[in-house]
């Protein structure tokens, strides 16, 4: 049965001459893998450009419970991005974030708060002019609530050495790779208590967001398996420096 959902495309590649397999974060069902065909012919008129990871989808679908491989008859944009594609600093970090979510996300069942967070998150960081550059980072920390290794929230001046195995607080730096110094610590704390439209108020230096996201990511590869080798992390890097 022809089915109606919204979609984030997490990545797709050739599948015949013609054809793709996408595959979409859905509302309804999940992490979806989908057959188009025709989209790589000369009628499609560039339709495939839509299929870029992280755009913003309405789709109709025809869903069959338990299959691998599901089917996708039409599609249209949900939110025509009217910022990113103007910002190279933008285009990186969305491709790196793209990146990391086809790694994290495998469930193919519903969660719609998880979608909305994902989705409106999107759409927001298309609209920021100021705090841009610190939005991966507080992306992927509150990423981590629907994850299931949000950070604690027990940082004081006593306990302020944050431990990415542990996922909390320490009152001392015991010399581990794990357990990360006071400023990063610092930093991650904020993250957790800032919000979008607070993100400009930050005040993170070029060094400071270099060891953050590298603490994140490394806070990622301890909890979850699938977060391994990031190709797109290097890249991010040099263009923030």
């Amino acid at each position: 049965m022809l089915q109606k959902t919204k979609g984030i495309v997490l990545h797709y590649f050739k599948y015949t001459d013609t054809s793709v397999i996408v595959q979409v974060y859905t509302k309804k069902y999940g992490r979806q893998s989908y057959i188009f065909s025709g989209i790589r012919s000369k009628k499609a008129k560039g339709k495939i450009n839509y299929l870029q990871p992280m755009n913003l989808l309405e789709m109709e679908v025809y869903y069959k419970p338990k299959s691998t491989m599901q089917r996708l008859s039409e599609f249209r944009p949900a939110y025509a991005f009217q910022n990113i594609q103007n910002s190279i600093i933008k285009q990186t970090e969305l491709l790196f974030l793209a990146e990391i979510l086809y790694k994290c996300l495998k469930e193919e069942e519903s969660n719609t708060e998880l979608f909305d967070f994902l989705f409106h998150s999107i759409q927001y960081f298309d609209t920021m002019k100021i705090g841009e550059t610190d939005f991966h980072l507080l992306f992927l920390i509150h990423l981590t609530k629907y994850l299931g290794f949000y950070p604690a929230k027990n940082f004081n001046p006593e306990n302020k050495y944050f431990d990415l195995k542990e996922g909390v607080y320490f009152n001392r730096q015991n010399g581990d790779k794990q357990r990360l110094n006071g400023n990063t610590s610092r930093i991650i704390y904020l993250l957790t208590n800032t919000s979008l439209n607070e993100l400009g108020q930050l005040n993170i230096t070029s060094v400071e967001r270099t060891k953050v996201l590298e603490a994140i990511v490394d806070y990622y590869q301890y909890h979850l398996l699938s977060v391994k080798s990031i190709k797109s992390l290097e890249v991010l890097k040099t263009v923030f420096e």
